[in-house]
């Protein structure tokens, strides 16, 4: 994949990243200026008369309780409300809250409609879940209607109750509990989900893929699942009596993912600050402790997440800066993603200070999913990119090392036909070298024989026989498929021919099962040791009987040849000239085998042993 195609695949990934975050960001302000429609068929409860020990102020609603109007471990308060009906409903009707403190009972007429758990109120955690409950019609009555909403406080969180609307039940839901819904359960899930699904896989990415973005995914992956960890605040009711500990766990987790994420953008951008990492690293591995320390309260979790904000704000122009330098689309999209999430903080911060602040539901949750789910989808084109460019540089490889094979192949062939043409050579050569030494030596001497006139007609047949023995000995140890054991059975035969009405008995003595194929030259020279030991025999020792032994030992690891005759040894009346004993030691030491020769009373005995090359 080209430069351009992955420039253009990071902008398209980014240009959609954008509009997704622009319509998050476009429905949020629609959602905020929506007004109450069809108000006149909806009756909404705006006031209250609030019951706290003994007390009984009438308070505006949406309401928020401050912490003088409850204990800090936590006390009932009841709002009171009432509904004047002049005529009865002729349909269903029912009760909607947005939000009622950490958990809340609700009684019509003194009529008991229960909570958004089967529990008690202090076991209960409804900080979060909108209340839609449908009394029976029974239950209305003409004139006055009395409302009660009793609800349980503590420090942890913030106390209250938002307005009460009452009207046609299908009405109610499709127009108020719906959307409601939607914002405060289906978006946070479906965000929770999708940062979930992106937190695991950095983190198996990180840990089973180590690489130079490692610290990237397992940080990603970290800030990921400590967000949903806290996210769990939007769905969990029930709590019994571990109140204290669920409030801490999710506040917790929510605190600690804002360092974790900072460390992911860090990061993400590959740039080193230390002293900030280390920062970072230690204040969120503080948090939990900081959190039990202040008993999990809400208020306390703003002063606690106040130093990850400035770090935020002054990490927004670094990182649009490292953004501009990179011209990357993806990296000014988080650097823009991250001024978002700053501005969401402070739209909060003000609708807080409101009077509908209670029951709005906060924005800043969602911009910090979706800056997660944002970072996700980055990480997940990144990775897209990096496997089309793998599968690329595979493919790319592939067909190298099949070019490279089919070179190699065409190499091989063509040494092979270099090799063939060489061993053809030295073939030739070795061919030629045994002719000069063999059959060239002795028509050479029967040249000078001859121009000396000095060649008697017996001289001249035994020259012409060694000639002829020669040759056939150089055709006896050549071809692939030639034996030693075989060539010394044809020199056996041919001196039986010639020696049957000669004096002399030659025995034959051959050992040579098992003996691999020896190279054609070892076999050559071998043969003419033989060959030339039984010459001298016959020629000058005067013997009566010659023993030839060929033997493979297997075990010791050489051939071993010898010729050994009863004759008159080699005194200095045996007409045996030097120079033969040089030539037969040369030709030893030419294939790296030893010559060993005893001479005496009572016969020579010429010993040749050639080691076999190791297997």
């Amino acid at each position: 994949m080209s430069d351009l195609a992955l420039r253009r695949a990071r902008a398209g990934l980014a240009g959609l990243t954008g509009a997704w975050l622009a319509g998050l960001l476009l429905a949020l302000l629609a959602w905020a200026a929506t007004g109450t429609a069809r108000a006149d068929e909806i009756h909404e409860l705006g006031e209250a008369r609030l019951s706290w020990r003994d007390k009984q102020p009438l308070v505006t609603l949406p309401h928020a309780l401050s912490r003088e109007q409850f204990a800090p471990t936590g006390e009932r308060v009841i709002y009171r409300l009432n509904l004047e009906l002049a005529n009865l409903p002729t349909e269903p009707w029912a009760i909607f809250i947005v939000k009622a403190s950490r958990s809340a009972q609700v009684r019509v007429n003194g009529v008991d409609l229960g909570g958004c758990a089967p529990a008690r109120l202090e076991d209960m955690r409804c900080a979060q879940l909108p209340f839609f409950l449908r009394p029976a019609t029974s239950v209305w009555q003409l004139g006055l209607n009395r409302i009660e909403v009793e609800v349980f406080a503590n420090e942890m969180q913030l106390n209250g109750l938002s307005r009460v609307l009452v009207g046609p039940a299908e009405r109610l839901y499709v127009e108020r509990v719906q959307p409601a819904l939607f914002w405060r359960q289906g978006l946070v899930s479906a965000v929770n989900w999708a940062i979930v699904t992106f937190g695991t896989m950095a983190l198996l990415i990180g840990l089973f893929f180590p690489g130079a973005h490692r610290a990237m995914y397992l940080w990603f992956g970290l800030a990921c699942l400590l967000r949903a960890t806290s996210h769990l605040y939007a769905s969990t009711a029930l709590v019994k009596d571990h109140a204290f500990w669920v409030q801490w766990v999710l506040t917790a987790g929510r605190l600690a993912a804002l360092p974790v994420m900072l460390l992911s953008l860090l990061s993400f951008f590959s740039r080193r600050l230390p002293w900030l990492e280390r920062g970072l690293i230690a204040y969120a591995l503080a948090l939990p402790v900081l959190t039990l320390l202040t008993g999990a309260r809400t208020d306390m979790a703003l002063v606690l997440a106040f130093p990850c904000i400035v770090v935020a704000f002054a990490l927004v122009p670094l990182l649009s800066r490292w953004a501009l330098a990179d011209r990357s689309p993806g990296d000014l999209l988080l650097a823009l993603s991250v001024l978002v999430i700053l501005a969401c903080g402070l739209y909060d911060a003000w609708v807080l200070a409101t009077v509908n602040g209670f029951e709005r539901p906060m924005s800043l949750p969602l911009a910090n999913g979706a800056l997660l789910a944002t970072l996700g989808g980055i990480l997940v084109a990144k990775m897209a990119n990096a496997l089309a460019l793998g599968a690329t540089l595979n493919e790319t490889l592939r067909e190298r090392v099949t070019a490279a094979e089919a070179d190699l192949r065409e190499q091989h062939r063509t040494i092979l036909a270099l090799e063939r043409r060489h061993a053809r050579a030295e073939e030739r050569e070795q061919l030629l070298r045994d002719l000069h030494d063999g059959l060239g030596s002795n028509l050479a001497s029967a040249r000078i024989l001859l121009e000396d006139h000095s060649l008697r007609p017996e001289q001249m047949r035994q020259l012409l026989d060694d000639c002829i023995d020669d040759m056939r000995l150089l055709l006896d140890s050549s071809g692939p498929q030639a034996q030693l054991a075989d060539a010394l059975g044809s020199l056996r035969y041919r001196l039986q021919q010639r020696l049957q009405s000669a004096p002399v008995q030659v025995q034959w003595s051959l050992g040579l099962e098992g003996l691999p194929e020896l190279p054609d030259p070892v076999r050559l020279q071998l043969l003419r040791l033989v060959q030339e030991a039984l010459t001298n025999a016959l020629r000058h020792s005067g013997a009566r009987h010659i023993v030839v032994t060929a033997r493979h030992d297997a075990q010791a690891g050489h051939v071993h040849l010898s010729v050994v005759d009863d004759g008159r040894g080699l005194g200095e009346a045996t007409p045996v000239p030097g120079r033969g004993l040089s030539n037969m030691r040369h030709r030893a030491s030419r294939i790296g085998a030893t010559l060993d020769l005893r001479s005496g009373d009572e016969g020579t005995a010429v010993e040749i042993r050639w080691p076999l090359p190791a297997a």
